[in-house]
């Protein structure tokens, strides 16, 4: 899915290339609210990017 995403786009007169972070929790093991598993996964694509 990431690498079709990254693939370039025509649009109008111009190409455009999408980057895309994916990150995963897991409920309950990295929290028990929206805002923890928000946060774990949010933390999870960024250490992926690196």
């Amino acid at each position: 899915m990431v690498d079709k995403l990254h693939q370039p786009m025509g649009i109008d007169d111009g190409t455009v290339t999408a980057t895309v972070s994916i990150g995963a929790s897991y409920y309950p093991e990295d929290g028990r609210d929206f805002y923890d598993l928000y946060r774990r996964a949010d933390s999870a694509s960024t250490a992926g990017s690196r």
